[in-house]
């Protein structure tokens, strides 16, 4: 997994991997102090993005935002598809019950939004960690490659599953 560059392993113990979420104008300043202080522990964490960001905005609507994440991705940030809508998560994972055809849906959408922003990406996180196996079979048709879940990483290309803990 491209996140495996942040990765520290010691003997016989499975790599670290951070992830960031939360990606706001109101929590940019915070992000922007974690990932600094990561990056000054050897981390580089993989930031978790959708293109709708919560509170009902669209990340197009963020400018700071999205420049801070071009930037991140300028410096070889990789970013994770995290979903296509935080606002309406809830308390209910987006894709963790979805039928193939949503999962096409939710997926394509929010790929071509990506897209139009410079944000593309081939690695998949689904919200909450947890997504259908409906939604895992799509994924790779729609060009992912790496699928992270709370209990494995799957590489969409060989059909591997690494066993993990979120």
């Amino acid at each position: 997994m491209a996140e495996e560059a942040a990765a520290r392993t010691h003997a016989g113990a499975s790599p670290l991997v951070v992830s960031v979420s939360g990606l706001r104008e109101d929590t940019l300043l915070d992000v922007a102090r974690f990932v600094a202080a990561m990056h000054q522990r050897g981390i580089s964490p993989s930031l978790l993005v959708a293109p709708h960001s919560g509170k009902g905005r669209p990340l197009r609507e963020s400018p700071a935002v999205l420049d801070w994440i071009l930037h991140r991705i300028d410096d070889g940030m990789e970013i994770v598809l995290a979903g296509f809508d935080q606002s309406v998560r809830g308390r209910s994972a987006e894709f963790s019950s979805l039928s193939a055809h949503e999962a096409r849906l939710r997926l394509t959408a929010a790929t071509r939004q990506m897209k139009v922003l410079g944000l593309e990406t081939d690695i998949f996180a689904p919200p909450k960690w947890s997504m259908s196996s409906e939604t895992l079979e799509v994924l790779p048709d729609l060009g992912f490659r790496i699928a992270a879940s709370r209990n494995s990483v799957h590489d969409l290309s060989t059909g591997a599953v690494d066993p993990t803990r979120v």
